[in-house]
């Protein structure tokens, strides 16, 4: 299965694929609003199944969770730091 890992700020997320043994295989930087979260869907279909953890800055990821969440992405939220 690949795994997203999501880096969230107040203006881009930016999530990078890795392979079962974590070779990076794509990054992607897109505006935190509601049309780069359907680009980053976009993105994350390509793939096929998913499994995406999210730093968990509520106030900064919020937004992209309910519009990346599909039946082939399982989320996690991960505590910074």
């Amino acid at each position: 299965m690949i795994v997203v890992g999501m880096d969230g700020h107040k203006n881009t997320h930016t999530p990078v694929a890795v392979d079962p043994l974590g070779k990076r295989l794509a990054e992607l930087a897109v505006a935190a609003r509601p049309l780069g979260h359907l680009k980053a869907l976009a993105w994350l279909h390509g793939f096929g199944p998913v499994l995406v953890a999210v730093e968990d800055c509520r106030h900064l990821t919020a937004g992209s969770r309910p519009t990346c969440s599909t039946a082939d992405t399982r989320w996690y939220g991960c505590t910074p730091g």
